[in-house]
């Protein structure tokens, strides 16, 4: 099969008891399956839920003598008929359609629901790993984005390489050559062109890869985004796990001034877990683990006692070592917050103990 077909055949009907149409049997739909393949229909989309498994099974039967690589299959998860006791409900449901169809692979899986979408991906991603679905292959026709490209190793790099060059796959225990249409996406922590002259990675690759390039700085560099990734974090795990909760002006002050040396996904993997171990409905900086209070790694914060004056002190001296952090002038510090360079170097020299000037 040298690209991929324009059209599927259905096959939501086969098997059933009448719910979908006529109760056709293996018998009225075996010419069905015969012509279409004489004619390049070769993607067949079914589900577990066609049938509880019998439109699976009616397929299975059909393409028991057809060889892998001259068929396709596009199947289904399906929330509603999951095993919820099960310890991963979406591989429970696809070792069960692998068998019913004979394959152990399929071409295309998807979530039959968006009702809970978000639980069910991170369930599908070990399916993706094993190559129990053909990733790349999902990507005909879109876009792929292929993460830590730096990490690859020189075996992989090298079917990159040619999957780039070529723009064709074949799968496995395939005998054929796939054609793909994709656009590319990578992304790495690594600076490439060290690697690249350390011989670690391919300098052929790389120039395939160094089309377009676009710096994302780390996110301390960014602090503006910090707070709004921090509410989306926020909003998605307290739906995922069935909670409400909101941030205190404390637990803001240190997101905005903590390193962040992980980056986006240690803001992630904080508020996850500070979504699943919430016992009040405000999270302050008391709930924060405590590597996040040891060793220096977490900024100084406001205090919350003392006078009005030592407190609006504090205060002065967290604005003032924000500025410094990010500006590094006393001239830059000044016109950030309005103030003459006089008083930004004084207040300067008085909240910030590691100065430049």
């Amino acid at each position: 099969m040298e690209k991929l077909p324009r059209i599927v055949f259905g096959t939501w009907a086969w098997g059933n008891d009448g719910t979908f149409g006529p109760a056709l049997d293996e018998e009225a739909l075996r010419p069905v399956f015969d012509a279409a393949m004489q004619e390049g229909t070769v993607l067949w989309d079914t589900a577990y839920v066609y049938g509880m498994g019998e439109s699976e099974k009616l397929l299975g039967r059909f393409l028991r003598h057809v060889p892998r690589d001259a068929y396709m299959i596009s199947d289904k998860f399906t929330p509603q008929c999951a095993n919820a006791d099960a310890e991963n409900p979406v591989s429970e449901m696809f070792e069960i359609s692998a068998h019913l169809l004979g394959s152990e692979q399929m071409d295309y899986y998807w979530i039959h629901n968006p009702l809970d979408a978000p639980r069910w991906v991170k369930k599908i991603i070990p399916l993706a790993k094993a190559g129990k679905i053909g990733k790349i292959e999902l990507a005909n026709g879109g876009t792929l984005f292929l993460d830590e490209i730096g990490e690859l190793p020189p075996h992989i790099q090298s079917k990159l390489l040619q999957l780039i060059q070529e723009k064709t796959i074949e799968r496995v225990s395939g005998t054929k050559r796939i054609e793909l249409d994709i656009r590319l996406i990578v992304a790495t922590n690594r600076n490439l062109e060290e690697e690249v002259h350390k011989g670690l990675f391919r300098s052929d690759l790389f120039y395939r890869l160094n089309v377009i390039r676009v710096h994302i700085p780390p996110l301390r560099q960014r602090p503006e985004d910090i707070l709004p990734m921090a509410h989306q974090f926020l909003e998605r795990f307290c739906k995922e796990y069935g909670k409400q909760l909101a941030l205190s002006p404390r637990f803001v002050a240190f997101l905005e001034q903590y390193p962040w040396p992980g980056n986006v996904r240690q803001l992630e993997n904080l508020m996850e877990r500070l979504v699943i171990t919430a016992q009040n409905p405000i999270l302050d900086i008391t709930a924060l683990p405590l590597e996040y209070n040891s060793g220096g790694s977490a900024p100084d914060l406001p205090s919350q006692e003392g006078t009005l004056a030592e407190r609006m002190d504090a205060f002065e001296g967290q604005i003032i070592r924000d500025s410094y952090r990010r500006c590094g002038t006393t001239v830059a510090v000044a016109k950030e917050l309005g103030i003459s360079q006089a008083t930004a170097v004084r207040k300067i020299a008085k909240y910030v103990k590691d100065r430049k000037e």
